[in-house]
């Protein structure tokens, strides 16, 4: 057992029970990945810890010779002389010279970027700075389990609560070698409101498979993180279909009507084959002002092969932390953190659990099913199973910080062994 349609099909056998519908299969797929998120998230397994770099940033000023220019009919665009704006820059903080601060919503080259909301109108202005105050932690990252300075050998830094540092009034003013990591928000965008209007387009030339059902959605790109996705629409394409014609996309520009103004407030559009349970995956990032667009199923231009493919991760809020010194120069953290994985939506999708108790979830749907139906005897005997298996699976798999050793003290009875055996608490 090892994929997404080896598991559905254990559960109809315990069953003996498939009707064959797709509703029905749905159903089933969506009990599977609801164990599978839960249990994912409920131990520190070792099998779904990973680490990644986190960028720390030193903040960014005018000078003479680095100036910017807002100007009053773009109070959003902030266009930059001898400056080096980055895409590392979305997200954070602009300040202008009257001090107001404003998060940076897109970075759309080295001398411009666009801002979240309006600044005040200045020219060749050189008091203007950008912070780096908090960060975004991975996209996939459910809990920071540890941070550490590898590159100035300063090892695991402190890692505390926003509590504690209101305690202890760590000033973000101060600038130095941070060596304090303090939780932050959990920030989340808002979602499209509406789904996306498909339209199937008669004609030839397109790609799109005939007599099969798409599945399209899409979400918005801004200030350096991703929102839900809207609601999700759906079309079935016909032996003449060449391509579907998408509508109904919001207009994310801002200004009144008749002067709107471009926010770079990106949209980014995914498809899902459904007829035969592929996964969602991008097309391609859309403008603000683009309403309409048309896919004729080409391949997506920015993916040489199916293994560069984009595959959407609806991952809820997004967590920020902040370093304690703000950090006066680059450097490269390294954070190992429990990460969240991918619903399991395609056939071929495998749990990233070993493989061994890949049945852990059958057990647990297989309960959920029995309770529901009112077989209690045989919903008990599937929850002693899962249970049973989850021991097995926390014994074998638990993250070393969580199994407790008590050890016995060195003595001259043992004087041949520098520790007893040890014994979990």
């Amino acid at each position: 057992m090892s994929s997404l349609s080896d598991i559905v099909q254990r559960v109809h056998d315990q069953l003996d029970f498939n009707p064959g519908l797709q509703q029905y299969k749905d159903s089933v797929v969506r009990r599977i990945n609801d164990h599978y998120l839960q249990i994912s998230d409920n131990d520190h397994w070792l099998f779904m810890q990973t680490s990644t770099d986190l960028n720390l940033k030193a903040k960014v000023e005018g000078s003479a010779t680095v100036t910017v220019t807002i100007a009053a009919a773009t109070p959003r665009l902030v266009t930059g002389s001898g400056t080096a704006f980055s895409s590392a820059m979305a997200g954070h903080v602009f300040v202008g010279s009257d001090g107001t601060e404003i998060t940076i919503g897109h970075v759309e080259s080295t001398t411009e970027l666009y801002l979240a909301e309006d600044a005040t109108a200045v020219s060749g202005d050189t008091a203007w700075s950008i912070k780096f105050d908090k960060y975004p932690l991975p996209v996939d990252c459910v809990e920071a389990l540890g941070f550490i300075d590898r590159a100035d050998d300063r090892g695991r830094l402190r890692f505390i609560d926003r509590r504690r540092e209101e305690l202890e009034f760590l000033d973000v003013d101060d600038a130095g070698e941070p060596f304090v990591v303090i939780e932050d928000d959990h920030l989340s965008s808002r979602p499209p409101f509406e789904a996306p209007t498909l339209v199937a387009v008669t004609g030839t030339g397109g790609r799109l498979k005939k007599n099969n059902e798409y599945e399209y959605c899409y979400t918005f790109a801004f200030e350096g993180r991703e929102s839900p996705p809207s609601p999700v629409a759906s079309i079935i394409t016909t032996s003449t279909t060449a391509r579907i014609r998408i509508s109904n996309l919001e207009d994310t520009q801002y200004g009144a009507l008749g002067v709107k103004q471009d926010s770079k407030k990106e949209k980014i559009l995914y498809r899902r084959d459904k007829t035969n349970n592929g996964r969602w995956y991008k097309l391609e990032g859309i403008g603000a002002s683009v309403v309409v667009r048309t896919d004729n199923g080409t391949f997506p231009s920015y993916a040489s092969d199916f293994d560069h493919l984009i595959y959407h991760q609806d991952a809820g809020p997004r967590q920020y932390v902040r370093f304690w010194y703000t950090s006066d120069q680059d450097r490269a953290i390294k954070v190992r953190y429990q990460m969240r994985p991918r619903r399991l939506q395609a056939d071929s999708d495998a749990p990233i659990w070993p493989i061994q108790y890949h049945a852990l979830l059958v057990y647990a749907v297989l309960e959920d099913i029995c309770m529901q139906h009112g077989a209690t005897g045989q919903a008990q005997l599937w929850e002693r199973r899962k249970q049973d298996a989850l021991k097995r699976m926390r014994n074998r798999y638990l993250s070393r910080t969580d199994r407790k050793y008590v050890r016995r003290g060195f003595d001259n009875r043992r004087a041949n062994f520098r520790f007893s055996a040890p014994v979990k608490t």
